[in-house]
């Protein structure tokens, strides 16, 4: 971590494997996306600069081969995380309100997911990979099916 202040390094976090977009900050935690076989997204405590907790891939089921490239916390609220891979070219959406549990996931077929995004203000995402395509879509609460 850079301090600019200071214009100098004031510590770092070892473990995650940061590959393209992975890495993303929203109040006191870290998230990152690491492209390996294992632990691909975990949270880390700004403060302490400790591991929090890791989310699996699938709720209980800690997937290998969804090698991370892009994850990101929403922007308009703190409900919900966005994570892309390659290798079995996923989106995957957790919910932060369910111990970050997977609730919607998105196969992208014949290309990595290189990177997701969440609009400001709203449940809007988009994300694209390596097949010339950008898919836009938003999410919908269930109590709004």
């Amino acid at each position: 971590m850079w301090d600019l202040r200071s214009e100098k390094l004031i510590d770092s976090i070892y473990g995650p494997t940061v590959a393209g977009d992975s890495l993303d900050m929203k109040e006191n935690l870290i998230l990152t996306g690491s492209h390996r076989n294992h632990d691909q997204l975990e949270l880390w405590d700004f403060s302490t600069r400790r591991k929090v907790e890791g989310i699996d891939w699938e709720y209980g089921y800690p997937r290998e081969n969804s090698y991370v490239n892009t994850c990101q916390f929403s922007k308009a609220n703190n409900e919900s995380i966005v994570a892309g891979c390659s290798r079995i070219n996923e989106v995957v959406f957790y919910d932060r309100r369910d111990q970050n549990k997977d609730f919607a996931k998105i196969d992208n077929k014949r290309s990595g997911v290189f990177c997701a995004d969440f609009a400001n203000n709203s449940d809007l995402y988009c994300f694209c990979g390596g097949n010339d395509l950008v898919r836009l879509g938003k999410i919908i609460p269930d109590d709004k099916l």
